[in-house]
């Protein structure tokens, strides 16, 4: 087995500890109990729960999300390239933010940060010479298109022209999500 070959399995073992270790802390602040198998022959999992988990987090503590003027929505629009075309479209925006706040509440005291297989290994570097060339009839042979013998590709982010709908930001700062949920 080569060295890179065994530094791979010694980080993979690493990583499976690590990720094991990471459920079982998860699993044991959750206080899951061990599930009945449906199964005769089906081994209990003690990390899946049966029944969904109420959440802790307090969502009077949550912090709400800024509110979106017409400049902090073109921003968001020029940045994601995403057109927000109708106030509910924002406002599903607003929603992923406060649902996103949430993890600002999160207790990580005592959790291991995550670890990457690549952490401890080297990398070492080899000489830069030229091994084998290859001729530009070859190379420009991979191109979809060519023009004067150079690679064309595909345009990169254009940013996007201010919108021409206009939105209503107070509908968007105060939609009515218990509204919209007896819609569907």
């Amino acid at each position: 087995m080569t060295i890179s070959a065994q530094a791979s399995v010694v980080m993979s073992k690493r990583l499976l500890r690590t990720s094991i270790r990471s459920v079982k802390q998860i699993t044991s602040a959750t206080r899951i109990e061990p599930s009945k198998s449906i199964a005769k022959n089906e081994p209990q999992c003690s990390y899946v729960p049966r029944e969904p988990c109420t959440s802790k987090i307090d969502e009077s503590l949550v912090e709400e999300p800024p509110v979106f003027d017409k400049k902090l929505i073109t921003h968001l629009e020029r940045l994601s390239l995403v057109r927000f075309s109708d106030e509910e479209a924002v406002a599903h925006l607003r929603k992923a933010v406060k649902y996103a706040n949430q993890l600002k509440l999160i207790d990580t005291t005592g959790v291991e940060p995550m670890e990457t297989v690549l952490e401890n290994l080297e990398c070492p570097l080899r000489e830069d010479k030229v091994e084998q060339t290859v001729s530009k009839q070859e190379i420009l042979s991979n191109a979809v298109e060519l023009v004067e013998d150079y690679f064309v590709t595909p345009p990169g982010n254009i940013p996007l022209e201010e919108s021409p709908a206009k939105l209503d930001l107070r509908k968007v700062n105060e939609w009515d999500w218990l509204a919209m949920d007896k819609k569907n």
